[in-house]
């Protein structure tokens, strides 16, 4: 889940900075100033959709990162006891 989000905030930024950058450039030419209104709604579209998905994969990460703890440390408590509760052993389903 976290790679999703981390490569949706690569693409999204990408178009975001493409976008906004050919914005100014399609207004030197009349035909092109046409142009320069959706391009600016598509750069500030996917530039909210990557801090979005940047905010998102953070708190995925921090989750990821917390049930991989615990689960180490049932683990690491089973070890020790030489056994497995049943309220261990469901706990480390859940997680």
């Amino acid at each position: 889940m976290y790679n999703v989000t981390h490569y949706l905030n690569i693409v999204s930024s990408s178009a975001a900075v493409s976008a906004s950058t050919a914005a100014p450039i399609s207004m030197a030419t009349v035909v092109g100033s046409l142009a320069a209104f959706p391009l600016g709604i598509v750069a500030i579209t996917t530039g909210v959709i990557g801090i979005v998905s940047s905010n998102v994969g953070k708190l995925v990460l921090a989750k990821t990162e917390k049930h991989g703890r615990i689960k180490c440390c049932l683990v690491s408590k089973a070890l020790t006891d030489g056994k497995v509760s049943n309220e261990e052993l469901i706990l480390s389903y859940t997680f």
